[in-house]
């Protein structure tokens, strides 16, 4: 093997005498049957760079290095016009599900943005840059909350704690000796605390969900416990995780006529959600899948921790246009932005979208868009979350 180019300016060099030599001779002794000099057959000429296509795709080549892989299949891809371009101003029609799911409901709620391109165009940009041949060192949030899952789904299974520990240490997802112990006795004691609160008591019970709303049945399987909707959460509590109870809670509360609550345990502690009657948790329900019919069709700038953020702020009599209350609320959008939400919305220009002209609802205190959704989704939670 010889060096035929240089390794700064990648402009052909001379070979060594001999290998120029042995070339040469071979030159000379033979021809292949399509003339080409026996020399020169048996020369190969490889790719400058790793991630060439002809590494990948040329006959006869081939390597086992899967991210120069994706690479050349990139180069190679025809190119892709930009996302925004792709999604500023969308809207589309689809035509209205008969029967919508408590799950999807929630899953909308969770992300708008992703569903809506899911629906129409069965893709979203989230994008996953792990490398998996590398060694862990530190924990990301996502393997953190993945982890921490996991502690609570197997020691309510009846796994004790300590085995699960030494599990994942033997897992290879966390980095070897003192640092993935270190880090795994953190989320073992986080785990221990939430085990540790107060949760209701009982045998689990399936409720069969069958409402009749808004030109669409809502169905689904809630558990509970009693008339309790129990929910763990390894992390802190988050805007989502508030806004896929009280889904459920609604859901429950117009199919059963009971007095139902929704308890959440997290490491911030303990959460009561109470729920309205049955003719209240109908209409509110009905809002929520008037919602998400218009949100499957159109963008709606509804993240969750923006949208609770600016009702907060409403609802204290706080200006969210002050500088003070617009910092929160960019602290908010860049926990929540991701490449599904960039591909429709900016900041702060989310925040000043009119309420379009085809928008069912309407409020004079609330002109922009933004506010009439937190209005709409986050002002009926607050009036219910149990503040003892």
């Amino acid at each position: 093997m010889a060096e035929g180019r240089g390794e700064t300016t990648t402009l052909p060099q001379p070979l060594a005498a001999p290998i120029a030599d042995l070339i040469a001779a071979l030159d000379q002794t033979a021809l292949t049957p399509n003339q080409i000099p026996a020399g020169l057959a048996v020369t190969t000429q490889h790719p400058l760079q790793p991630f060439s296509a002809a590494a990948y795709f040329a006959d006869g080549q081939g390597s086992f290095d899967v991210p120069n892989f994706n690479g050349a299949s990139a180069v190679t891809r025809e190119p892709k016009l930009e996302k925004q371009n792709r999604t500023r101003g969308f809207s589309a029609t689809s035509q209205p599900a008969k029967t919508i799911l408590v799950r999807e409901l929630v899953s909308f709620f969770s992300h708008p943005a992703r569903q809506l391109l899911k629906t129409h165009g069965n893709f979203t940009f989230r994008e996953i840059n792990r490398n998996r041949d590398e060694i862990p060192i530190e924990l990301d949030a996502l393997q953190k909350w993945e982890i921490s899952r996991s502690y609570l789904d197997l020691a309510r299974a009846g796994r004790p704690v300590a085995e699960i520990t030494a599990m994942f240490r033997r897992s290879g997802v966390v980095a070897p000796d003192h640092l993935g112990t270190d880090q795994l006795r953190r989320l073992q004691l986080d785990a221990e605390k939430i085990l540790a609160s107060s949760m209701p008591v009982g045998e689990p019970r399936a409720n069969d969900i069958c409402v009749a709303l808004s030109g669409c049945t809502l169905r689904g399987l809630i558990t509970t416990v009693g008339d309790t909707l129990a929910i763990t959460e390894s992390s802190k509590l988050q805007p989502k995780h508030l806004l896929s109870a009280w889904i459920q809670l609604l859901a429950l509360a117009s199919s059963v006529d009971e007095n139902w609550e929704a308890v959440l345990v997290s490491k911030a502690g303990v959460n009561k959600i109470l729920s309205p009657d049955v003719e209240q948790a109908r209409a509110k329900l009905n809002t929520l899948l008037m919602l998400y019919r218009y949100g499957i069709d159109h963008p709606l700038p509804a993240l969750p921790r923006v949208n609770e953020c600016y009702w907060t702020q409403r609802s204290s009599n706080q200006d969210p246009a002050a500088p003070n209350q617009h910092v929160m609320l960019e602290k908010n959008w860049n926990w929540d932005r991701d490449a599904d939400w960039e591909a429709f919305f900016d900041f702060p220009q989310l925040l000043d979208i009119s309420v379009p002209t085809d928008f069912e609802f309407r409020d004079a205190s609330e002109p922009t868009f933004q506010g009439l959704l937190a209005k709409l989704i986050w002002e009926p939670i607050f009036d219910h979350l149990d503040a003892k």
